[in-house]
């Protein structure tokens, strides 16, 4: 067992963000004489979530990821995450298009450029796979 100084220091976040994440329900170390006592399956789990904040996972997406005990009811928010992040690339590759033809467009003014037209008439961001 260790003390949380000891498992901050292993996994590179403060004692206060252990102490956070305790209080958002993440984690549940055990108590001896009223200090906290991590196991070594609560260090993984300190390093998993420390992996999913990383990712831009929010503590209600991992608590709820954490509360789940089924493989059908994890899957239904795995999949509600991957159509968000989906979306997200979606833009994203928009996004680039725009930046590529708007840097190959010879026009002094862009609003003339026929590849930028050609490239605002294509389907609206509305249309690509969402986070629904």
């Amino acid at each position: 067992m260790r003390s949380i100084g000891e498992v901050a220091a292993v996994c590179g976040v403060s004692p206060h963000l252990l102490r956070q994440w305790e209080d958002a329900g993440l984690l549940e170390p055990a108590r001896e004489h009223g200090q906290r006592r991590y196991s070594e399956l609560d260090v993984r789990l300190v390093r998993f979530i420390r992996f999913g904040r990383e990712l831009g996972l929010g503590l209600a997406e991992l608590r709820e990821l954490f509360a789940t005990r089924s493989v059908e009811e994890r899957a239904v928010l795995l999949k509600r995450r991957k159509a968000m992040l989906e979306h997200r690339i979606a833009v994203a590759a928009r996004q680039l298009e725009l930046i590529e033809e708007g840097l190959a467009c010879p026009y002094p003014d862009v609003r003339y450029c026929p590849d930028l037209i050609a490239l605002a008439e294509q389907p609206e961001l509305a249309d690509l796979p969402s986070s629904r």
